[in-house]
């Protein structure tokens, strides 16, 4: 859930960060876990039915679980700071799919939508004069 870190976005725009974020993600836990990037689900929702907020989900893609989503809510920290450095650090100009995944929109920025709402979501979660490690 990101709350907070959505306020006052487009709708459009919401969705092209929500996607970039997603995929930062799962490309970064495929690392983090050590596994084929298709054992991990994604799926990201500007109004998620379960809790009518923007959502992003990552969930494993084997029925019933082996672990995998434990081992990563474990390592969230890492896991955010990994998807800020991957997308900070990619060399495209407006996203790719070694960052943010496949451009659909070619004339949107999906690369700085899903930094800019990655680093509200870090922001939120963490206490004050505590700055997250996603600065670039």
């Amino acid at each position: 859930m990101l709350g907070e870190a959505a306020e006052g976005w487009r709708r459009a725009d919401l969705d092209v960060g929500l996607r970039g974020l997603g995929r930062a993600v799962q490309a970064v836990a495929a690392v983090l876990l050590m596994v084929d990037p298709r054992d991990l689900g994604l799926v990201s929702q500007v109004r998620s039915p379960h809790n009518q907020s923007p959502t992003v989900y990552l969930y494993e893609a084997v029925p019933g679980g082996v672990g995998l989503s434990e081992r990563l809510f474990e390592r969230h920290d890492e896991l955010m700071a990994g998807a800020a450095e991957l997308i900070a650090g990619c060399g495209c100009e407006s996203g790719c799919p070694a960052c943010t995944g496949p451009r659909l929109e070619p004339d949107v920025d999906a690369k700085a939508l899903a930094l800019r709402l990655l680093r509200a979501l870090v922001a939120d979660s963490c206490p004050a004069g505590a700055a997250p490690g996603a600065a670039a």
